[in-house]
């Protein structure tokens, strides 16, 4: 069999309701084309509004870049070649389009075809979900378990109440261990932006910049943006110190002295989700006892065995570790797992299926020799 086997495609969904958990950039794309394919979608998420968490910032970047990376390269032209007709799309028919101008960002190395700039996530999210007809939001609500059921899947909430749903598909970032759904390669990464009054900089920006693993953006009330002080671990109150990290990356682009402290307006926090590879994880959730024993004699190579097609948790999904690109890849991350889900997989979007399936991790720990894979 092909070794296409390992990413056989789940059944496809059946029952109408989907529980998207988590409504930030990748919880709100998901919830717009569920919505868009004719399912009727509940919007879960602990925060009093849409993009109420990581996906907050004032703006984010929209870079389709290139990093000489093979795989990532694929991803984000992949990403990139969705993005900007499903956001024009977006601004003609959203009743209020989102913020941004796309007028490039200076210091990356661009693909030729697209000209990127800022967005404001919260209102990209706000643009996507006005189109929907058939969505409930859950705000103020955090999942504390979820159980198979006879018809789906029934979760539970912070307050006791119970509700039954079709399927679901978790989109909330690395805190999915409360669901006791094992997602160990999804890794915490801390950041921190910060906020600066635009008049006090020797000059403006231009247009946005991204060098060096810093960004700045100009944005049109007199503030600019700029970011990230990044770590790898869960994030915490904003730290002084990474503010002034911020703004000598900021002066250092405009070829200036570090403007005084009075010059912070504030600055945010966020925990993004990424992963071993930087590439986001999109499909059915694996069911890994299947793996561990369909697949455990993996490491002796695929030659001269039939292998049985790979098996999920029915109706489970998950849409995960977009790290800082989550404006970019959410909508084709969404637009990949829903033709998934609907069991309409494109050919020319099999090669993407593939390269961010949620089993890839499953199957690099098999092919080790029992003795060398991780716990």
């Amino acid at each position: 069999m092909p070794e296409a086997v390992w990413f056989a495609d789940p059944p496809p969904l059946r029952g109408p309701r989907v529980a998207v958990i988590g409504a930030g950039l990748a919880g709100c794309a998901t919830a717009a084309h569920l919505c868009r394919a004719g399912f009727g979608v509940s919007l879960i998420d602990s925060a009093a509004e849409i993009a109420g968490a990581t996906s907050g910032n004032r703006a984010g970047l929209v870079n389709p870049r290139l990093t000489g990376e093979p795989n990532l390269d694929r991803y984000y032209r992949a990403a990139a070649d969705y993005f900007f007709p499903y956001f024009a799309d977006l601004c003609a028919r959203a009743p209020v389009p989102p913020e941004y101008a796309f007028d490039g960002v200076d210091g990356s190395k661009q693909q030729d075809a697209h000209t990127g700039g800022w967005l404001a996530p919260r209102s990209f999210c706000r643009a996507q979900l006005s189109l929907c007809s058939d969505l409930h939001y859950r705000l103020n609500t955090t999942i504390t378990s979820i159980r198979a059921v006879d018809r789906g899947w029934q979760l539970l909430t912070q307050d006791g109440a119970l509700f039954e749903t079709d399927a679901v598909v978790l989109t909330q970032g690395y805190r999915t261990a409360p669901l006791q759904i094992d997602t160990h390669y999804l890794r915490p990464h801390a950041g921190q932006v910060t906020l600066v009054d635009s008049a006090a900089l020797p000059r403006p920006l231009a247009r946005p910049f991204s060098r060096q693993r810093h960004y700045g953006i100009s944005l049109p009330d007199g503030v600019t943006l700029c970011g990230a002080v990044n770590r790898r671990a869960e994030a915490g109150p904003p730290q002084a110190q990474a503010d002034l990290q911020n703004l000598a990356a900021l002066a250092a682009y405009l070829g200036a002295d570090s403007p005084p402290d009075s010059a912070i307006l504030g600055a945010r926090t966020g925990t993004r989700a990424t992963t071993p590879d930087h590439l986001p994880v999109v499909g059915g959730v694996p069911d890994e006892d299947f793996f561990a024993s369909a697949y455990a004699m993996l490491h002796h190579g695929k030659r001269h065995r039939q292998w049985p097609p790979a098996r999920y948790l029915p109706g489970l999904y998950i849409l995960n570790g977009l790290g800082s690109h989550g404006i970019l890849g959410s909508p084709f991350l969404a637009h990949l797992l829903v033709n998934l889900m609907r069991g309409n997989v494109k050919q020319d979007t099999r090669d993407a299926i593939h390269l961010l399936h949620p089993a890839r991790f499953i199957l690099r720990q098999l092919r080790r020799k029992p003795a060398d894979r991780k716990s």
